[in-house]
């Protein structure tokens, strides 16, 4: 896992302002590490809330927008893990340094417009069933089970069918819209 580049420090007092400017230039990217992870669009805000307040309450120096992304997602990702714990579930099976890099990299260039960009070219290579799975796993959130029956297939053919269409989306995005 990547180095945040945060260090704690004494409490820094931050202004009304500051404070939304850190909002506003975080929460997007933020909202999608969340919903990436498979939070329920219901509970993103309160997971967005909780970060950014225990990120305030925290006495840490600033070391740039790309490194208090890398805590902010840090906090999100330890408190919804958290959560699944305490309901005595477990996240779906992700590849987090994966999903880490692709925030570095999204953060690097611009922002993720070229990553949209080949996201939606990649998106509309893959076929109808998983187009229609991953919406709603993703959109949705829907249980595999509830998908099984929204297709007409079993549980586990939604594992798989899902497995599949996140990595084609994996291998076609890395090699870029062309491949």
């Amino acid at each position: 896992m990547a180095s945040t580049g945060i260090r704690e420090t004494s409490r820094p007092q931050r202004s009304d302002e500051e404070i939304a400017q850190l909002v506003r230039s975080q929460q997007t990217g933020l909202r999608q590490y969340l919903l990436a992870l498979g939070c329920p669009a219901s509970q993103v805000d309160d997971f967005l809330q909780d970060s950014f307040l225990r990120f305030l309450n925290r006495s840490i120096d600033d070391r740039g927008d790309r490194a208090t992304a890398a805590y902010l997602r840090k906090i999100a990702r330890n408190s919804y893990f958290q959560a699944l714990r305490r309901q005595r579930r477990r996240p779906e099976t992700l590849d987090l340094a994966a999903m880490e890099l692709a925030c570095e990299c999204y953060e690097a260039r611009d922002h993720g417009h070229s990553y949209q960009l080949a996201l939606e070219n990649c998106l509309a290579r893959l076929g109808e069933r998983s187009t229609r799975g991953l919406s709603l796993r993703y959109q949705q959130n829907m249980s595999r089970e509830e998908i099984a029956r929204e297709l007409g297939m079993g549980a586990a053919g939604v594992k798989s069918l899902l497995q599949r269409a996140r990595r084609f989306l994996r291998e076609c995005i890395e090699g870029g819209p062309e491949s």
